[in-house]
């Protein structure tokens, strides 16, 4: 790299980028699978050519299962290599396309050739944002899943526990829309608190739950963060699910007659 006073910091775990001609970044991965350390001095070879570089930081990425290094052009120099001339990373703003940049660049240097990383990479960064997507889905059917039986379980429970006094209720005059109101409302309380218990966990726990997913590449940084619409999707689909169990199974509750109830006994 000719120059790494521009380069993304949020890519450095530890540490910093390398400044000198003598200075080196390696991978993550690489830096685990050798055992080296920040401080380090190791040896760096090109053909014939080798020369020693300080190690000044990791740098976590998805570039060759993270099995890098990144120097200086000058420190490339003394392993006998150069670079690509007139070879320049950007990075775009948001809502701004590689599109976009690549027509502008044509029309001012119709020779000129721009690459779009992400592409060549073969869609990896598009794929990895699917799979999350598809991963957090997942998570929510199968929780909205165990939310329905487990809620069906505890409803079916309380109303056979409580079938007489919901036929005295009958009795007194409560319609079965306001008991199948009650018994859907009386598990509230504990489904709020399931709620929050997840969420909570998720925020301080989700980042951990990626750096496995990414342990792949060496991975010690993540940063995890859930949009407002997530939370309130959240809560919006687990109380909706919980609700509409709630009231299927509390539909038992019409089939109550409170005459037949008294005859019997």
């Amino acid at each position: 790299m000719a120059d790494t006073t521009g380069m993304r910091e949020d890519y450095v775990v530890e540490g910093r980028w390398p400044k000198y001609e003598n200075e080196v970044a390696v991978g993550t991965m690489l830096a685990n699978s050798m055992g080296i350390k920040i401080g380090d001095t190791i040896t760096a070879k090109n053909g014939e050519e080798s020369a020693s570089y300080i190690v000044t930081g990791y740098i976590q990425t998805f570039n060759n299962m993270g099995q890098m290094g990144y120097m200086t052009e000058e420190g490339f120099v003394r392993i006998g290599g150069s670079m690509p001339e007139g070879s320049i990373s950007v990075y775009l703003k948001d809502g701004y396309t590689f599109d976009d940049l690549n027509k502008e660049f044509k029309d001012i240097y119709p020779d000129s050739e721009l690459i779009d990383e992400v592409a060549a990479t073969g869609g990896l960064f598009v794929m990895l944002k699917v799979s999350m997507q598809a991963i957090l889905w997942i998570i929510m059917i199968v929780t909205a899943f165990i939310v329905a039986l487990a809620e069906a379980l505890i409803i079916r429970t309380n109303i056979t526990k409580d079938w007489r006094n919901l036929g005295v209720f009958k009795a007194l005059g409560f319609s079965s829309k306001e008991l199948i109101l009650q018994v859907m409302f009386s598990n509230l309380p504990a489904i709020a608190v399931g709620i929050v218990i997840g969420l909570v966990t998720v925020t301080f726990f989700g980042d951990k739950v990626l750096l496995l997913m990414f342990a792949i590449f060496g991975f010690k940084k993540v940063v995890f963060a859930l949009s407002p619409v997530a939370y309130i999707s959240v809560v919006v689909v687990i109380t909706g699910v919980a609700m509409l169990v709630s009231y299927i199974n509390g539909s038992k509750i019409k089939k109550l007659e409170p005459v037949k109830m008294i005859t019997e006994e």
